[in-house]
């Protein structure tokens, strides 16, 4: 309980390890969620102040008035996931129709 505390990214496996004894993940994902300790997925993304809201506003509102030239020059960089080349890396394959799944 106490490394989970100290470092809420330690593993199940890393805190197996620690503690030197034959144990199975179950029973340390149990004791912690009697310490009220439970698995989520991390913030991606801290919420927004009022004070963020207002400063956002105001950029909008001073670019309100941009034409497509402007805004061709701005990159956003948000978690959006885009691709500039015709290759995103993506692995494709050609099925008939119906056709689910071919070993070959």
């Amino acid at each position: 309980m106490r490394q989970a505390l100290v470092n809420p990214t330690v593993t199940r496996s890393t805190i197996r390890a620690d503690v030197g004894v034959a144990i199975v993940p179950q029973t340390i994902s149990r004791h912690l969620a009697e310490a009220n300790l439970k698995s989520k997925h991390p913030f991606r993304a801290l919420p927004l102040t009022p004070k963020h809201r207002q400063l956002r506003l105001q950029w909008c509102q001073a670019r309100s008035m941009w034409n497509v030239t402007d805004w061709q020059k701005v990159v956003f960089s948000d978690e959006s996931r885009f691709v500039l080349g015709t290759d995103d890396n993506c692995v494709w394959v050609w099925r008939r129709p119906g056709e689910r799944y071919n070993s070959h």
